[in-house]
Order: C-alpha cells, then sequence, then structure tokens
C-alpha cells in the first residue's frame, strides 16, 4: 500500500507542476489534498503505529510527514492571479489559495490599512467580484429564463449554497459529540496509565485529538456563519 501511496502522490504532484492554467491547477491541488487527508486517515486508522518494529515505524512516520507536507502545500497554491475591474484590484476571496480562503485573512491587507489610516473610504474598497456584481448578477438571473413564482426562483437559485448549509450543519452536529468522546477515552487512558510507554502515548495522542476537534469544531461554526452571510444572503 505504501509504495501505491508513492506512486500516486508522485503523479499527482507532476500533474500539479505541468499543468498551466491555473484553475486547473488549483483544483487539482484540492483533489490531491483531499486524497492525502484521506490516506492520512486510512494509514493513522488501519494500524497502531506505535506498536510496529522499529524499522518500520521509522517508514509509516515518514510517510506520514510526507503526506502532511503535501497536504499543508497543496492548501497554499493560489487560485489565480490577481484579477482587477475598472482598474482597481478585484476582492480576493476566490483569488487566494485554500488555507487563505478557509481561514478568511485574504483581507488582512484591508484591515492592516484600516488599522493605519484609523478608517476606511470607498476608494480603499477592492472592487466585488462577479459573483457579488449586481449587473452580472442580474444578467445572469435573467439568462436562466426561469419562470415561476419569485421566491421559488430564488430558492433554486441559491439551492447549492442552502445544501452546502446543511451539509456543514450536519458536520458541525456529528462533530458536537467528538470532543466528548475524545475527552472519555483520555479519562480511560489516563485511568490505566502505568510506567508503560503506550498508554502515556496513547493518552497524549487522545489529549491532541481533543484539541483538534475543539478547533474543527470551533471552525465548522466559523464557515457555517461565513455562509450564511457571504454567500446566502
Amino acid at each position: 500500500m505504501l509504495t501505491c501511496v508513492q506512486i500516486f502522490v508522485f503523479i499527482q504532484s507532476s500533474t500539479i507542476t505541468l499543468t498551466k492554467d491555473p484553475l486547473r491547477r488549483f483544483e487539482l491541488t484540492i483533489n490531491s489534498a483531499a486524497t492525502q487527508a484521506v490516506l492520512l486517515a486510512v494509514m493513522c486508522l488501519q494500524q497502531n503505529v506505535w506498536e510496529l518494529s522499529r524499522p518500520h515505524q521509522d517508514f509509516v512516520i515518514g510517510e506520514i510527514i510526507l503526506l502532511l507536507i503535501g497536504f499543508s502545500v497543496c492548501l497554499t497554491f493560489p487560485r489565480r492571479p490577481e484579477v482587477y475591474h475598472a482598474g482597481k484590484v478585484v476582492d480576493g476571496q476566490w483569488t487566494v489559495s485554500a488555507i487563505t480562503h478557509l481561514s478568511c485573512s485574504w483581507c488582512t491587507s484591508l484591515l492592516a490599512l484600516a488599522v493605519s489610516k484609523g478608517h476606511l473610504s470607498l476608494e480603499d474598497l477592492p472592487t466585488m467580484n462577479h459573483i457579488a456584481r449586481s449587473r452580472e448578477l442580474h444578467d445572469s438571473f435573467n439568462k436562466r429564463e426561469r419562470k415561476g413564482k419569485l421566491a421559488k426562483l430564488v430558492i433554486i437559485s441559491h439551492a447549492p449554497a442552502i445544501i452546502l448549509q446543511h451539509v456543514i450543519t450536519l458536520i458541525d452536529a456529528v462533530m458536537a459529540f467528538m470532543p466528548q468522546y475524545c475527552f472519555f477515552k483520555l479519562l480511560r487512558a489516563l485511568e490505566n496509565q502505568s510506567s508503560d510507554v503506550s498508554v502515556s502515548i496513547t493518552a497524549t495522542t487522545w489529549a491532541a485529538g481533543l484539541g483538534l476537534s475543539m478547533l474543527l469544531l470551533n471552525f465548522a461554526g466559523t464557515l457555517e456563519v461565513l455562509l450564511n452571510y457571504d454567500i446566502i444572503c
């Protein structure tokens, strides 16, 4: 399996490197990051790294580190170069890398400008992207030539965002139990703690899982709020 993982990651990396179109390259990096995240989960769940023999353990840890590096690098690829409209730069929400987009840090430069100037004027704000500009939005809505009541048409137009919102809400509800589960397993590991090194490693692993689950839970809640106000509203 590990050899297949190496070959698969190498093929993905070569494809990303040779792709010239920035949008296509961004899609490939997102697919590669998702694939490597799944491989990481499978490798961690399939076997207990700490119970392997030392040579095999070092090899598996090396594979995990490589996958983590590849996953992190894939999230740093920008989606496209800066776009300008009417002589002004377009809002970078859909221009920056995936990690910058998900962390909502694409507007850091604008916030820094507000701090330095003490205020923001209309000229300081970037131009809205084509999804938010009223003319493009109106033309896109009319181009579909759908008939029916306005409320129905609005719901159909926002159907992907509404579905995504429900999916994130479901994930958020499921992940709400993860901190309690990790905390329970941590307490069980601490009750069984002894001089055995594997028990201490297990407790440390569940403690890290507790922190990670709380971080992901907060991130899912923030993403849901952003989706509500940025896409649906």
